[in-house]
């Protein structure tokens, strides 16, 4: 009933061998892939999160600008 039902809504591209291969034709996943999926999705936040901070601390320094540019010029000499 299941075969004819998949047949009915989707149809068949391909025949899948189910007496050889003991297969249903449903492809799954293995049980740890929403797991894993949740992990690298926040280390991909957390690494986010972390260069937008650095970038923010240390803008003088991305933008090419000298740290020591205030002890060669003098406040308010212009």
């Amino acid at each position: 009933m299941k075969r004819y039902a998949r047949h009915a809504q989707l149809g068949e591209n391909f025949e899948l061998n189910r007496v050889t291969l003991k297969f249903d034709g449903v492809f799954r996943s293995f049980q740890g892939f929403g797991s894993l999926l949740g992990m690298l999705c926040l280390l991909c936040s957390s690494f986010s999160h972390i260069w937008h901070h650095v970038r923010i601390f240390f803008r003088d320094v991305f933008a090419g600008i000298d740290p020591d540019l205030d002890a060669q010029m003098e406040f308010g000499a212009f």
